[in-house]
């Protein structure tokens, strides 16, 4: 590995003296970046000052917003001036510490969250969430429509007299094949241009090529699963390893960041993984567990509230022997994990 230092001495120094350091990040331009204060550091901070100042185009319909958990007692939440600065001054900040098996450390950690929106639906999470899954459900559909493409190529993956389940499982083995360069070392930009590195368009690229990260792989394989005749659907849910998603009191879409694929066999649905490269057939890895996310279904994929769905929910019983969808055809979803021991991963 390597990597570049800048080292410097510093004569005479005592204990009890403060060194002062700033340092700047730049980000790639045309671009807006969402901005997190992380108020809680490995040491104890006496005070900590915090400013921003929001992005304004008068040209864009950007909204921004803020969230804010576990502020040292007696902290005023951040409040925008009249100059548009949003400020935050904190003082006696314990120190962090980490714990073997503990939840998320964004979980835990004083924090706030400033998240960009272009929806103004976002101060209702329910018309929120409607918003983000129609957005979600048509570029999912966008991207997997090369339905002929998907047809020749799971023709070299099934046979057609092959049980439906008994086809989940080569597709899912063959997907797991190709290259996930979600597993591989980030390339530079100058690496990116040697190896000549094409933008993703649809499913049928990733076939072609032979490689695609975890979320396009996962795409690849509902596309074929659909080609080879099952119904399937595609979720996309919120990974609990680093967050604990609350969709009634949250309004960000980028909290769901990874996806599942529901393919309904023999009466049973199954979720799966290829994406998730050492996940095998049938399960899904631990941090996509008892977890919440928006469905893609084809038929009435936004037919039940929130509410609904929690009703539904909460008369579901947990602690199944398989897979299941506790809540089918509605706009959340909850995964059940399952009873047995050892079958998460």
């Amino acid at each position: 590995m390597k990597y570049l230092a800048k080292t410097f001495t510093l004569t005479d120094v005592q204990p009890g003296s403060i060194i002062e350091y700033s340092f700047t990040y730049d980000f790639s331009e045309h671009l807006i970046y969402d901005s997190h204060w992380i108020l809680s550091d490995d040491l104890f901070t006496k005070q900590a000052v915090f400013s921003l100042k929001p992005y304004n185009n008068p040209y864009s319909r950007f909204n921004i917003r803020w969230m804010w958990q576990g502020l040292p007692q007696g902290t005023a939440p951040p409040t925008q001036g009249k100059d548009s600065l949003i400020r935050l001054e904190a003082q006696n900040i314990p120190a962090f510490q980490s714990e073997d098996f503990m939840p998320p450390a964004n979980e835990l950690k004083a924090r706030v969250d400033f998240v960009y929106s272009d929806d103004a639906s976002y101060r209702e999470p329910e018309s929120y969430w409607r918003n983000v899954g129609k957005r979600r459900y048509a570029d999912l559909e966008h991207f997997i429509d090369k339905r002929n493409a998907m047809q020749q190529a799971v023709a070299q993956i099934v046979s057609p007299q092959d049980p439906p389940e008994v086809k989940l499982e080569k597709i899912y083995h063959r997907v797991q094949k190709l290259r996930n360069t979600s597993y591989e070392v980030a390339k530079t930009e100058q690496g990116e241009k040697r190896e000549q590195t094409k933008k993703t368009v649809n499913v049928e690229d990733i076939w072609n090529r032979g490689y695609g990260n975890e979320v396009q792989l996962t795409w690849l394989y509902l596309a074929l699963v659909r080609a080879a005749q099952i119904e399937a659907d595609g979720i996309w849910v919120a990974s609990r390893s680093s967050y604990f998603f609350s969709p009634k009191t949250e309004s960000d879409s980028n909290r769901l960041n990874a996806n599942v694929v529901v393919a309904k066999a023999n009466g049973k649905e199954i979720l799966c993984d290829p994406g998730s490269k050492f996940s095998p057939f049938g399960l899904l890895p631990w941090y996509e567990t008892a977890v919440t996310g928006i469905g893609t279904q084809r038929e009435e994929p936004w037919g039940f509230s929130l509410a609904e769905a929690r009703r539904i929910l909460e008369r579901s019983v947990v602690g199944r022997t398989d897979w299941t969808i506790a809540a089918r055809r509605t706009l959340v979803h909850d995964l059940l994990c399952p009873a047995a021991p050892g079958r998460v991963r």
